[in-house]
């Protein structure tokens, strides 16, 4: 399976949710995955190599940095030896992701509430339905991130609402329903080169990692709640 994490925003948290995907699939049954880092911002290749540098011990995943058309022949090339294809494609309209769009199956696409709008949604259902002149099977979906949560002011949380209903109106990029919020065990864990299911299970990790959980169970159909704990640990 090729799931590619893109858009054309940045800052809304595509690199961490690669990352999160790429650590979680590794962790089950030792299942091969392939990590592609396609955005020229090299987070994901800046996680990669201090996840080697600190954590050779932890599940692994084979990694490359690819741009432009190498994007599409190497996946598509690797689509057999791998469970998993990962690509992160970053956060602007470039080859690359249009090269990652045209192979994957699934295309996730992160949004941050206090930044989206309707002109936001128009341009990524234009870049979704360009890649399915190509690739007419392609799953796209949306979801919530950094969401705010126990905000003092009201108008943040009618900002989560608001983006929520923009979303729901698309046919061509689904919105799966689901928020994750701005969190710090995210990024204290990409900072330790870890998943957020890396961390110990405990109160200041647990919603992080259930929204994670239920994220995961929504895109791979797999219930990983019951098994937080002892990934943690």
């Amino acid at each position: 399976m090729i799931t590619a994490i893109g858009g054309i925003k940045g800052g809304v948290g595509k690199s961490t949710t690669a990352i999160n995907l790429a650590v979680q699939l590794a962790h089950l049954n030792n299942s091969s995955v392939f990590l592609v880092d396609a955005d020229d911002q090299g987070t994901t290749t800046d996680f990669n190599n201090l996840r080697n540098e600190l954590h050779p011990d932890k599940p692994a995943f084979t990694f490359a940095q690819l741009s432009d058309q190498a994007v599409r022949t190497e996946s598509t090339k690797l689509a057999e030896k791998f469970d998993h294809i990962i690509i992160d494609a970053g956060g602007r309209d470039t080859v690359s992701q249009r090269a990652a769009l045209s192979v994957a199956d699934l295309f996730i696409v992160p949004c941050e509430a206090k930044s989206f709008g309707i002109w936001t949604l128009q341009q990524l259902e234009g870049l979704i339905s360009r890649a399915r002149e190509f690739n007419p099977t392609l799953e796209a979906y949306s979801y919530i991130n950094m969401a705010w949560t126990n905000a003092p002011d009201i108008t943040k949380i009618t900002d989560n609402q608001e983006t929520a209903k923009i979303l729901a109106e698309s046919e061509i990029l689904k919105y799966s329903g689901l928020m994750l919020g701005n969190r710090k065990p995210f990024s204290n864990a990409g900072a330790e080169g870890l998943g957020v299911i890396e961390l110990p299970r405990n109160k200041s990790t647990e919603k992080a990692q259930d929204e994670f959980a239920t994220l995961f169970q929504r895109f791979y159909n797999v219930d990983l709640k019951s098994n937080l704990k002892v990934i943690g640990e």
